[in-house]
């Protein structure tokens, strides 16, 4: 279901997320697409054009964002770009790096999954969890600046 805003350009209902429209580049406006490919996946992509190219950043996938989400961070892009600022800067502050405990935690996890041996495993999570996590809560460029 497609309406019309005000200004002429056409906003796909955020309440039809059920319907899959065909394959290919639909545009929501407002420079947010979204991209349904073959197989049946959809994405959200936020297009632009910088010295005459056309860029095309990804803002993830329609399970990740929903469209009122894709439509806040296309407005933010949309403003970076206003101010003289890249849209991509909006993509780091919106995905917040990994701290040392996610890296940590992910290992335990990895290890879990690895079969390692019941002692092996149980004496790496019970050293890890020993540690202060909020002194692993720092991100990695901030120790290698």
């Amino acid at each position: 279901m497609v309406r019309r805003d005000g200004k002429g350009s056409q906003k796909t209902k955020s309440s039809t997320n059920q319907f899959i429209p065909p394959p290919g580049t639909h545009s929501d406006g407002d420079n947010l697409l979204l991209r349904v490919r073959d197989s049946g996946s959809r994405s959200w992509v936020f297009r632009y054009k910088q010295n005459g190219r056309a860029i095309e950043l990804g803002l993830g996938s329609t399970t990740d964002r929903t469209l009122v989400e894709a439509r806040e961070i296309a407005g933010n892009m949309r403003r970076a770009i206003a101010r003289g600022q890249s849209p991509k800067e909006v993509l780091r502050i919106e995905k917040p790096s990994k701290t040392f405990a996610d890296y940590a935690l992910e290992y335990i996890e990895h290890k879990r999954l690895d079969g390692g041996t019941v002692s092996m495993r149980a004496s790496g999570e019970t050293r890890l969890c020993n540690m202060r996590f909020h002194s692993l809560a720092i991100n990695p460029s901030q120790i290698l600046a």
